[in-house]
This record gives structure tokens, sequence and C-alpha cells, in this order.
């Protein structure tokens, strides 16, 4: 695996660093053949559940503010990966 330093004393910019990481994970999700949320039978439609109770006490130590829109755009691109 790539290392998120191109050498030791520069590291990634911080979008490069940022794709570096969500590629990552991807590969990751695919090696171990990870479900998406659509194999659960989950569809767009379910989308405004899925974040209206994404925003209860677990949200409350999440490091980001996200918004609503945000919530279901990572939920969207979780049902199409």
């Amino acid at each position: 695996m790539p290392c998120l330093f191109r050498d030791r004393n520069r590291p990634l910019e911080a979008d490069s660093a940022r794709m570096f990481i969500v590629h990552t994970l991807l590969v990751w999700a695919r090696a171990l053949n990870l479900p998406r949320l659509s194999d659960y039978g989950l569809t767009e439609a379910d989308i405004p559940a899925l974040v209206a109770n994404s925003c209860g006490s677990s949200m409350k130590t999440n490091p980001l503010e996200l918004s609503d829109a945000e919530i279901a755009g990572v939920i969207r691109g979780s049902l199409q990966a």
C-alpha cells in the first residue's frame, strides 16, 4: 500500500491525502466483500428515513456537524458504491 508521504519530509497535500484514504477504504471494502446498503434491500426511497434516524445520540460525538443533505449524499454514495 502506498504511503501518505511522498518522502520522509513531504506529506501529501490535504486533498490528496483525503482522496488516498477514500480510495483505500473502497479497496478494503471490496477486498473484504463488505455488503452495500443496496444489498440489504435499501433504495433511494429509504434515504429520508435513514437520514432522520442517523441524527440521534451517535452524532453528539461526531467531530463534524453534517447537514441532512451531506448525510443523504453519504448514504446515496453507499447505495451506489
